[in-house]
């Protein structure tokens, strides 16, 4: 017998309305693989012939996909904690919020307040329902106690968060069917702020005595966390600003220091000078000798020697006629607590003759001493301007000791051999601290 009939299958999805599915004309349509896009309706569309007459038979049936259920313990969350605080006469919000799985249908999902003494259901109280829709699918019920205001019957009231959830029996059937539900609750008190025992609601006029918490991104900061900070602050400014005066005024603390408390060196150390004068004294420039002549024999004595009692050995004034130099500068240099290098001014970039002479030896001995024996301390002194070339007409041992420390810097004019000056308070810090007597006439 020959088919008087044809079927077609049309779908009406997203999209697609009575669109014909290519191939599909049998009466049984096989859906694979099916997701959420294949929901909808769907027509099979019967087309046949009577008495030469064309008629057309629809019949629909409505495809509905299920998203995959994950029945969980139920969980509250919220109330977090057994207290909440609230000020007197003030309205008040209490949500009882609860987690059940994934794609749990609402009404497998209970959140319900309770109270022991009062009667939710009288004026005053209101309870309000809200599913939350979130990305992540999970099934969120939150009831919300409403208090339109706070009195004395609220405080000690205990409200109990009652949850009721279900768990996923074994697959029987077609689809899953929630177990026996499960229940869960948590008690939240309401109290006045002037109750410290039960601390669950505080007012506003308290909040300098109770501490208040904060547990939401956003809300001010609990006032003891502001309190630390600010301390924690004025201890660090204070701490930088004593760091920078004690950086600018360690070189007067150190002078007054020994003015007070006086070092009291022993005899014993063997040294008896103070300081070792070493000096350039170029022959080639007869106003440059003179002002190096004039510092070292003339000012550098004024202040180290006749103001603060320091006792200097300076060629040329302390050594003796017949004297063997080579014992002389040994033995002088061994016994000299430091060393003090005066560099003459604009000496250019050639090696000056001062090194090449036979007083160079002095030169050679103080800077074995300073970087080989490393047993005195060297105290550079620049008088007037290094000039053009700088410190590398210097012998490498000596340029060595420029670089690790910079010279002191000397110029004429009023106040040079002024001992409270910022080049001779620089000056005397760097020199030892002298026996009491005559360290109690350098003024600081």
């Amino acid at each position: 017998m020959s088919r008087t009939f044809t079927l077609v299958w049309a779908s009406h999805l997203s999209g697609q309305d009575g669109a014909h599915l290519p191939g599909e004309h049998e009466d049984l349509l096989l859906l694979t693989n099916t997701s959420a896009k294949d929901k909808g309706r769907y027509d099979c569309v019967c087309t046949w012939t009577h008495q030469r007459h064309l008629y057309r038979t629809v019949a629909s049936t409505v495809l509905h996909i299920e998203e995959k259920r994950l029945y969980q313990d139920v969980r509250i969350l919220a109330p977090t904690g057994p207290v909440q605080l609230a000020d007197s006469g003030a309205s008040l919000l209490l949500n009882c919020t609860v987690m059940c799985g994934t794609n749990v249908p609402p009404q497998h999902c209970v959140a319900l307040w309770k109270a022991d003494k009062s009667d939710l259901r009288s004026d005053g109280y209101n309870r309000t329902k809200h599913v939350d829709k979130n990305p992540s699918s999970r099934t969120i019920v939150t009831q919300t106690l409403s208090i339109a205001r706070v009195s004395a019957l609220h405080f000690g009231e205990r409200y109990t968060c009652w949850a009721k959830g279900a768990l996923r029996r074994p697959r029987l059937h077609h689809r899953p069917a929630p177990a026996p539900t499960l229940w869960t609750h948590q008690v939240v008190s309401v109290e006045s702020q002037s109750s410290l025992s039960r601390v669950s609601v505080e007012s506003q006029s308290s909040l300098s005595r109770v501490r208040r918490i904060w547990t939401r991104p956003g809300e001010p900061v609990d006032e003891s966390v502001l309190s630390l900070v600010a301390v924690g602050t004025c201890v660090f400014v204070l701490f930088v600003l004593g760091a920078l005066t004690l950086r600018c005024f360690v070189v007067d603390l150190v002078l007054l220091s020994r003015k007070l408390l006086p070092a009291r060196l022993k005899d014993t150390d063997g040294k008896v000078f103070d300081a070792y004068v070493l000096y350039q004294m170029p022959s080639q420039d007869k106003a440059t000798e003179e002002l190096v002549g004039g510092f070292v024999c003339r000012d550098l004595p004024r202040v180290l020697e006749d103001t603060c009692g320091y006792r200097l050995f300076i060629h040329g004034r302390d050594d003796l006629p017949g004297e063997d130099r080579v014992e002389l500068v040994e033995r002088r240099m061994r016994r000299s607590r430091r060393l003090v290098v005066v560099l003459s001014p604009g000496a250019g970039s050639e090696e000056t003759e001062t090194f090449k002479l036979p007083q160079g030896f002095d030169w050679e001995v103080g800077l074995h001493q300073a970087l080989v024996l490393t047993d005195i301390s060297v105290i550079l002194i620049q008088v007037g301007e290094p000039g053009p070339g700088g410190y590398s007409h210097l012998p490498p041992a000596l340029q060595h000791l420029t670089r690790r420390s910079a010279p002191l810097r000397w110029s004429p004019g009023p106040g040079a051999a002024r001992a409270r000056s910022r080049f001779w308070k620089r000056v005397r810090y760097l020199m030892p601290a002298t026996p009491v007597p005559p360290n109690l006439l350098c003024p600081v």
